[in-house]
C-alpha cells in the first residue's frame, strides 16, 4: 500500500506557494496546539492532511495497481482572507496533478468538495481560527509502493 500522506507532505513541501504561507506547518491528522517548543500558540495559517479512505481498485483478472484515496486536507488561518489565500494556492498545485510525489507516483488528483468553517476558541485565551476543509481525491499507481 502506498504512503498517500507521505506523498501529499513531499507534494505540499515543494510548492514555493504554500510553503512560503505555511513554512512546514504541515501535519497528519491533528492541529498541534503550541509550536514545536510549547512555548506559545501555534502560528497560523496551518494544515493538516488524513486519509479518509482508501480502495483498491478492480479490473477483470483482479486487484489492479491502482489505489484510490480519499484525502481530507484542512486549513486553518487567523483570518478569513488567509485562509483562502491558502486554500487557493493548495487548489492551484494540487487540482489535476500527476506524476511523482515522494517515492509514489500519482495518476490523477481533483478536488471534490470544499467546505467553510469557523472554530470557536476552547477557552478565553484561545485563539478563534477559519478553517476551509477541502476532500481531495487521489489515484496511485500502487505498483511501484
Amino acid at each position: 500500500m502506498a504512503d498517500v500522506g507521505a506523498a501529499l507532505y513531499s507534494l505540499i513541501q515543494t510548492k514555493s506557494a504554500i510553503t512560503s504561507l505555511v513554512s512546514t506547518r504541515v501535519f497528519p491528522t491533528t492541529l498541534p496546539q503550541t509550536n514545536v517548543a510549547g512555548t506559545k500558540p501555534l502560528t497560523l495559517p496551518a494544515v493538516t492532511y488524513q486519509v479518509v479512505s482508501h480502495v483498491q481498485t478492480r479490473d477483470l483478472s483482479g486487484a489492479s495497481a491502482n489505489g484510490d484515496y480519499l484525502i481530507q486536507i484542512d486549513l486553518y488561518g487567523s483570518t478569513r482572507t488567509s485562509v483562502v489565500g491558502l486554500s487557493d494556492a493548495i487548489r492551484n498545485a494540487l487540482n489535476n496533478h500527476s506524476g511523482a510525489a515522494g517515492s509514489e507516483y500519482v495518476k490523477s488528483c481533483f478536488l471534490q468538495q470544499q467546505i467553510d468553517g469557523w472554530d470557536a476558541p476552547a477557552d478565553a485565551a484561545g485563539q478563534a481560527r477559519y478553517r476551509i476543509t477541502q476532500d481531495w481525491r487521489m489515484h496511485i499507481d500502487e505498483s511501484t509502493s
